[in-house]
């Protein structure tokens, strides 16, 4: 099984701004495989920020994401750098694959 994540920016209608958002994708896998049950999440120590789900990945679903925080603590972040520099944020990515059912043969 081949899992990446990402990140980008969109906009957030409910909160009517910028959000850096999250997701974990698949990559396609074996047809014998049914579904992928995994626990993911991610934490910023930067931000204190820690965000943790439980999520299906199956042929027709291959990504999971939400909404992470708002853009404008990465704005924070870079104001609050002492030498004014541009800061990196960290981001820690964890998964564990729970379960993996088989495909339902006919």
């Amino acid at each position: 099984l081949q899992l990446s994540f990402r990140c980008y920016q969109k906009y957030d209608t409910h909160k009517n701004e910028m959000m850096l958002k999250g997701e974990f994708q698949i990559q396609p896998f074996s047809r014998r495989i049914g579904q992928i049950r995994m626990s993911g999440g991610m934490w910023c120590p930067q931000l204190s920020f820690e965000k943790w789900d439980f999520c299906t990945l199956t042929h027709e679903k291959m990504h999971k994401g939400s909404s992470l925080f708002s853009v404008g603590e990465l704005e924070k972040l870079k104001k609050n750098n002492a030498n004014g520099s541009d800061t990196q944020l960290i981001i820690k990515i964890c998964f564990q694959v729970k379960d993996i059912v088989a495909a339902k043969t006919i």
